[in-house]
């Protein structure tokens, strides 16, 4: 960025790394001490002012540190780390041809993710709901119906795309099949076509209420989420390549009856595999997930809504996904027994998180 080197660190150690390998020539490059970045690495404040404020003093201590000569800017990245609170925060420093550092890895702002995954959850339920209503609302029509388990399989034809919408019972609580379907490690045991899940990061919002009330609307809470990078196999790999996706994923929970909802959206994240990286199509989440509800009179089971609008960002033929579409929906009348033995063997990833609370 005009002839300066952009790098960022997260901690003072990191910092102090960076100051021994960064060339010091003529003798001219002053450094900070640690009490004067430390305040701006750990600040917990994520206000607008605040920010501002941050980048300005940021400005101030590379002016002091590189001269007027350099033309820069100082940058803070919004958001704070799941783990610690803090904020991450960093000083951009250095010449390309002085320093032989590859282009940082830099997680997307939290505002993004969790702005682009709410959006997206507000579609997913908008066409949830179409298939929820009787008889069900345009675009969805049915394309295959099952007794067991009240399985029935909905398509949506939009231009050159063909989505998928899948309704069905399971004899399990809503906590103990939302932590079955999140988790990678048993995925591929029941899903075909799963080949490999990557978690980037991850998101809870105990302390971000004004992130978790965005649903409030909709009568729903924010609760977790996680961004992961994610390939699956071809159902047919003489026609249709394999695909990889980035997405964010959300974790949201009904007030009034402790219904739970997972949706994932498409993102941009450097830290995930270039596209076209082995051969993947990098596919197109447009929004996708699953709306777990109990199903009132019967304690212990549940209502599931599942929706996929992909662009798979090359053609596959409606035909193929038409064919697999209905044995694939025929998956939820196993999802009970498993999600039950999940619960069994594993302790749950999201704890007491997807645990409803009478009002």
């Amino acid at each position: 960025y005009n002839g300066v080197h952009w790098h960022c660190w997260r901690s003072y150690s990191k910092f102090l790394k960076f100051r021994e390998q960064f060339p010091n020539n003529n003798g001219s490059h002053k450094f900070p001490g640690k009490s004067s970045v430390y305040d701006i690495l750990s600040g917990r404040e994520t206000t607008l002012e605040f920010i501002e404020k941050r980048r300005k003093r940021l400005d101030a201590i590379m002016r002091e540190t590189i001269g007027e000569k350099k033309e820069f800017e100082a940058a803070v990245l919004a958001g704070k780390d799941p783990k610690t609170g803090r904020s991450p925060a960093g000083l951009f420093l250095g010449q390309p041809k002085d320093l032989d550092l590859s282009q940082a890895n830099v997680a997307p702002p939290r505002d993004y993710l969790v702005q682009t995954g709410t959006k997206a959850m507000r579609e997913l339920l908008a066409h949830l709901s179409k298939i929820q209503s009787d008889p069900v609302q345009e675009p969805w029509k049915l394309l295959s119906e099952a007794k067991k388990n009240n399985i029935k399989c909905y398509t949506f034809e939009d231009g050159d795309l063909l989505h998928i919408c899948v309704r069905g019972e399971t004899d399990s609580n809503a906590p103990d099949l939302l932590e079955f379907l999140i988790d990678a490690e048993i995925r591929g045991e029941w899903d075909e076509l799963h080949e490999s899940q990557t978690t980037l990061d991850e998101m809870y919002f105990d302390k971000h209420p004004e992130e978790a009330s965005l649903l409030d609307d909709e009568g729903y809470e924010i609760v977790a989420g996680s961004v992961q990078h994610s390939t699956v196999n071809s159902p047919a790999p003489m026609i249709v390549a394999k695909r990889d996706s980035v997405t964010v994923a959300l974790v949201a929970k009904r007030k009034s009856d402790g219904a739970l909802l997972l949706c994932l959206t498409s993102i941009e994240d450097k830290r995930a595999p270039p596209e076209g990286a082995n051969k993947y199509i990098r596919a197109k989440v447009l929004c996708a997930g699953t709306l777990i509800e109990p199903i009132p009179g019967r304690p212990g089971h549940c209502r599931l809504f599942t929706a996929s609008l992909i662009d798979p960002a090359a053609y596959v033929p409606h035909s193929l996904i038409k064919m697999i579409a209905p044995t694939r929906a025929l998956e939820i009348a196993n999802f009970g027994k498993m999600a039950k033995d999940r619960a069994a063997k594993k302790p749950p990833r999201l704890g007491n998180l997807l645990h409803h609370k009478q009002l």
